[in-house]
């Protein structure tokens, strides 16, 4: 028999006239008839051939033992989705035949009392979503199920031996925040096959009989029931980096501030400094892992709840997320200001000291915003941005998605990511232009010599830089794909690959620098150095753009015909000297070379009769060999005599 509200007019369930023999009853949804009808009816009526009854979702705010007292026969009793606050000791102790029994989604549930289920036959015992708080010893003593679910509660305290005398082949505890348990919460536990808990810790204390493996869910990346770094191996390694990466960036910082502080004049040093503040931090994140591991050893599981959610904890993620944050913006300016040298020499934008503290400042303060904010947005966070691994970070290498997983993704993967495939294409840029001037000449200024050697070294850093990034990118990729980055992969990418960089950036930048100084630092009059070549540059171009001189004169002939026209004065002698020779500087200074220096091919400029300016007026050739410096040099002496013998003394 099945009842709807809507379809009929009842106002009390005496109304509905069931007859006592009825086989099915199905009532749900029927809550006109009052939250206690089930005291005012079935206590009255013996409905002892009754194997089906069907009381969901009508709002039942109460039950009794002596509410299925004479319904012996019951098979299957639904009474989901009501608002039942408490089960009482031996409520369903007379159904000794029932066996399928249903109660989740009863919201105001919030405790069992023990032996409530005794006696019971039935095959398993749904409970999940309601409200209960805390499990008590012998809460399902007797029992024989295949499962028991309990999942998505609110439990936070279970009882020594709150599944005593439970035998099932399936235990459910996961979504709940249980934080008071001890040792013995499942002892006299049964039979048990698969147990899903809401933490790896729980599986420490599992059953000796159930194997690790039919335990979920399974351990992080990182513990174990002992340590929180259970590789011996990583666990070196966590003070190894730490202190390099500590002790190196320390003296990294002290040599730029105090016997390398000019360099702090231009804006590779700036960046360098800075990043050596960077990667101090994550030296410093390092070591308070390493601290916690040392303190928690062999006892870990048990502070694992109280690690997570420390101020240590948060501490250490945000400092992590800072230093890798902040690093990948320093890498990247670092190879922006080389671009800026190297690729345009002659170019008038340059990073200033003054550019260069403003930009490292608001780095900074973005770095710190993004570290900061999960803290902050606990709403979108839940406060456990950075508790998702023993190790305090928030990296997206696995399937799982907690709350704000797009955040890390969006900045680890995608934006880490795409800054440094722009790295990598600035650095290849450099590496070709490196490759092409070093082919063009064996011999140059010393300071752009010194550029080009600082960028050559740049590539070996930056690519430390990338290699670390690179495949946190592909694992991050691989994961949101819905594939499964296997745990050590994830262990090692954390704690070696991911901080290694800031161990050996300190070397790399400064050691480097101290051993070879005077080729491995920038020029600190490299502004200066520009201007200079700019100017060399332009005089240059007025050299070879005759066509298009810096001021209108009269005349504009070879040399030759001037020779034939007439006789020079010692002034114009001097100045044509003057100018070649300016002339010479500059193209031997850029490795290039007149080749063929005649009377034909200089120009000069003539104004109210005389000499104001000479010229090559045929295109430079690219220096191949030094000899042809001395070439151009022996040619210029040859061209003087010539010009000499053709002065005319002034009387």
């Amino acid at each position: 028999m099945k009842c709807e509200e809507n379809s009929n007019t009842s106002t009390t369930i005496h109304d509905l006239n069931i007859h006592y023999s009825t086989r099915m009853l199905d009532l749900s949804h029927t809550s006109t008839f009052g939250k206690d009808f089930l005291l005012l009816y079935f206590i009255d009526i013996p409905f002892r051939y009754l194997y089906f009854l069907n009381v969901s979702h009508c709002k039942i705010s109460a039950l009794s033992d002596t509410y299925f007292f004479r319904m012996t026969n019951l098979r299957t009793l639904d009474l989901s989705h009501n608002q039942i606050p408490r089960l009482k000791r031996y409520t369903f102790s007379n159904l000794t035949r029932l066996t399928n029994l249903f109660l989740h989604g009863n919201a105001l549930l919030s405790y069992i009392e023990p032996e409530t289920f005794h006696g019971l036959k039935i095959r398993s015992l749904d409970l999940t979503g309601c409200s209960i708080f805390t499990i008590s010893r012998n809460t399902f003593a007797g029992l024989i199920l295949d499962n028991v679910d309990i999942s998505f509660n609110y439990v936070d305290k279970v009882e020594d031996q709150a599944f005593n005398e439970l035998t099932t082949r399936q235990l459910k505890l996961q979504g709940n925040p249980i934080s008071v348990f001890s040792k013995k919460m499942f002892d006299g536990l049964q039979s048990v096959e698969l147990l899903h808990t809401p933490a790896f810790k729980f599986c420490c204390i599992r059953p000796l009989y159930l194997r690790e493996d039919l335990c979920l869910p399974y351990q992080d990346e990182f513990s174990s029931c002992a340590d929180l770094m259970r590789h011996p191996i990583l666990q070196v390694l966590l003070w190894v980096i730490g202190s390099l990466a500590l002790l190196g960036n320390i003296a990294s910082f002290v040599y730029r501030m105090h016997f390398d502080r000019y360099r702090l004049k231009i804006g590779y040093g700036i960046f360098v400094t800075n990043l050596a503040i960077s990667d101090l931090l994550m030296g410093i994140y390092m070591l308070i892992i390493a601290l916690a591991d040392n303190i928690f050893r062999g006892r870990y599981i048990e502070a694992d709840t109280y690690w997570r959610s420390s101020n240590w904890c948060r501490l250490a993620g945000v400092l992590s997320t800072l230093s890798s944050e902040a690093s990948v913006f320093f890498v990247a300016l670092i190879t922006i200001d080389r671009i800026l040298v190297i690729k345009f020499p002659f170019g008038n934008v340059r990073i200033t000291s003054q550019k260069a503290v403003v930009i490292s400042v608001i780095i900074w303060v973005f770095a710190a915003f993004l570290s900061i904010l999960p803290l902050i947005y606990v709403d979108y966070f839940s406060d456990g941005f950075y508790s998702k691994s023993a190790v305090c970070l928030a990296l997206p290498l696995t399937r799982d998605r907690p709350p704000g997983w797009i955040y890390s993704f969006s900045v680890f993967v995608i934006f880490n990511f795409a800054m440094f495939v722009l790295i990598a294409l600035g650095q290849l840029l450099i590496y070709t232009e490196v490759r092409n001037q070093t082919k063009i000449s064996r011999r140059m200024n010393v300071s752009r010599k010194n550029d080009l050697i600082v960028a050559r070294n740049l590539l070996l850093l930056v690519s430390t830089d990338f290699l670390c990034w690179f495949p946190i990118g592909v694992m991050g990729l691989v994961a949101l794909n819905g594939n499964t980055v296997p745990g050590d992969v994830y262990a090692w990418t954390a704690v070696l690959v991911l901080p290694v960089n800031s161990a050996l950036n300190p070397f790399l930048y400064t050691l480097t620098a101290i051993m070879n100084k005077k080729s491995f630092n920038p020029n600190i009059d490299e502004q200066k150095h520009e201007n200079f070549k700019k100017e060399s540059a332009i005089s240059f171009m007025r050299i070879l753009s005759h066509f298009s001189p810096s001021r209108k004169f009269r005349y504009d002939i070879d040399l030759s015909y001037m020779l034939c026209k007439r006789p020079l004065r010692i002034q114009e002698v001097l100045l044509i000297a003057r100018d070649l020779a300016k002339g010479l500087s500059v193209l031997h200074n850029e490795d290039l070379v007149v080749h063929d220096m005649k009377c034909k091919t200089v120009g000069i400029k003539i104004s109210y009769d005389m000499v104001r300016k000479a010229y090559f007026n045929q295109l430079p050739k690219v220096l191949k060999h030094n000899r042809e410096k001395s070439e151009d040099m022996y040619q210029f002496g040859h061209l003087m005599k010539e010009c000499s013998k053709s002065i005319k003394v002034l009387e």
